[in-house]
């Protein structure tokens, strides 16, 4: 996450609500959004601190009790009682790439939307390679330390590319990029404003 989205993320959880004269603190930084969200569309703003918010409990859940071979259906439902904000996002995100789908003058069926609708989703919560974990370097062996020699799985960006699954077809591959790049802009839009009524 960037810095705007790092301090939203200790505002929405911050027990020091005090506004403060000259260091904007997490007051400052709820009170920003709030008006960022009135000078942008409601539908960027609504999105953006809804994700924005998702992602901060997903950030709770153990991922490696997740990733594990035996894990169970209560492990995996203990762990996602810390992500109440899943499903509505998850309805918000599907309403907005079936606009999209709209606006790129796509006809695809209600399944392959959701389809594209998680996918987005599932590369927001976690954009990192798991292969260098983001350092965009391939570790050696046995070290712990980077090489030097660039990640073969994310080509040295650090970040995960989107996975498309069998048999996808190109406009669903069109759209799920798309959709990506919209939201990233969104996002970016909602940091900047809040950025600037900062001054950060």
């Amino acid at each position: 996450m960037g810095y705007v989205a790092d301090r939203y993320a200790r505002a929405i959880t911050s027990a020091n609500l005090r506004v403060q004269a000259r260091i904007p603190g997490d007051a400052d930084v709820l009170i920003a959004s709030g008006l960022a969200s009135k000078k942008l569309s409601r539908n960027t703003a609504s999105l953006a601190s809804m994700l924005y918010r998702l992602r901060i409990e997903y950030d709770k859940v153990d991922k490696r009790s997740l990733a594990r071979v035996n894990v169970t259906v209560t492990n995996v439902l203990l762990a996602l009682t810390h992500v109440r904000s899943l499903m509505p996002v998850r309805e918000a995100l599907r309403r907005f790439v079936s606009g999209q789908a709209w606006r790129e003058g796509m006809e695809l069926d209600q399944e392959t939307l959701h389809r594209v609708a998680d996918r987005v989703l599932d590369h927001f919560l976690d954009p990192i390679c798991s292969v260098c974990n983001g350092t965009q370097f391939k570790v050696v062996t046995g070290t712990g330390r980077l090489s030097g020699e660039a990640c073969s799985n994310c080509l040295g960006s650090g970040k995960r590319a989107l996975f498309y699954g069998e048999g996808a077809q190109a406009e669903e591959y069109e759209l799920t990029r798309a959709a990506r790049d919209a939201i990233q802009r969104k996002m970016n839009k909602f940091d900047q404003r809040v950025g600037n009524l900062l001054r950060l």
